[in-house]
């Protein structure tokens, strides 16, 4: 999960950055020195934060860097990593995809980032659910809970989401003083069942 933040992180920060910054790092005796990735990338194969990664530079069609380090499986036995490795880059798919889907549909008035998000889907309409908005939804503080069980989602889309907002029935919990079904408090990173004592 946090090789995947990097990620999203780092991909972002490129996206922001002027093309002047992307020139090739600097020469070293007729060498480009990529020594800094060279030592990031096995800080963090050797402090065990990721098992092995691929790393690739490149500008136009020029290929400046690419390298393997660490291992591409650790069980039953350690297997090298190989610049062919193939990556199950699932866990990107929310800040990649999804938030660049969503973001240009905001761009083009499709939506509102502050929006409920019973405007766009009827089964969470109700005043119960008027915190729950697009940006929350995004930011992971609309007090969802972060897996829903597998019988909710089971049957796809649309059941999968009446089941959800069944589930997230927030109008009695945060009067009464349960504990509630949701991870955290809309709009507040506070664990929901502290917040309830």
């Amino acid at each position: 999960m946090l090789a995947a933040r990097v990620v999203g992180i780092t991909l972002l920060a490129l996206l922001a950055l002027p093309a002047s910054a992307l020139a090739p790092p600097s020469d070293v005796s007729g060498t480009l020195n990529f020594s800094g990735i060279d030592d990031a990338a096995n800080e963090a194969v050797n402090s065990g934060e990721i098992p092995g990664v691929v790393v690739l530079v490149g500008r136009g069609d020029d290929i400046l860097l690419q390298r393997a380090y660490g291992s591409r499986r650790l069980v039953p036995n350690q297997v090298p990593m190989t610049l062919d490795t193939i990556f199950d880059i699932a866990s990107l798919t929310k800040p990649v995809g999804t938030t660049i889907a969503v973001m240009s549909l905001v761009e083009h008035g499709a939506i509102s980032l502050d929006a409920p998000l019973g405007r766009y889907l009827r089964e969470f309409r109700g005043k119960q659910f008027d915190e729950i908005t697009i940006r929350r939804l995004l930011t992971h503080t609309a007090g969802l809970v972060a897996y829903p069980p597998n019988s909710a989602v089971a049957s796809g889309f649309p059941t999968a989401v009446r089941e959800i907002a069944k589930e997230l029935d927030l109008k009695s919990p945060f009067e009464t003083n349960q504990p509630v079904s949701v991870d955290y408090m809309p709009g507040r990173r506070q664990p929901a069942r502290a917040a309830a004592e």
